[in-house]
């Protein structure tokens, strides 16, 4: 399948595990559920985004639509695969994350700091901002 000129490809739950790097580190068990549920009803509306590791692909951004299928026990989701090293990958889960209105101001704080700290001269806080 092809969306705005990306192939989507289906990827078994199996070889996709969650970024070391995801910046949101609270999850709600509740919210988990009820995007299960939507899914289950609604199918899934946007797919994950990956990059490909050695063995398996590894989440750049759609940790918690990963988590719902797995409570679905889906075999399958739909993802993009893209090129990313390890910054590019966790500046991509950082800005998508950030945009997002209901993300904890502890998990950004600890993910800007990361950043920074991970090379302080490319990423200062001023570039951060």
């Amino acid at each position: 399948m092809v969306e705005s000129g990306r192939i989507i490809e289906k990827l078994p739950i199996s070889e996709v595990i969650p970024s070391p790097y995801n910046t949101r580190r609270t999850t709600n068990e509740h919210e988990i559920m009820e995007l299960a549920k939507s899914i289950r009803e609604n199918d899934l509306l946007q797919p994950i985004t990956v990059r490909r590791m050695d063995d398996h692909y590894e989440t750049i951004f759609g940790n918690r639509r990963l988590e719902a299928h797995k409570r679905l026990k889906a075999a399958a989701i739909d993802a993009f695969i893209i090129e990313k090293g390890d910054d590019g990958a966790f500046v991509l889960n950082l800005t998508e994350n950030v945009q997002r209105v209901d993300m904890d101001p502890l998990d950004i704080a600890n993910a800007v700091h990361h950043l920074h700290e991970s090379d302080p001269i490319t990423w200062t806080y001023a570039a951060i901002a």
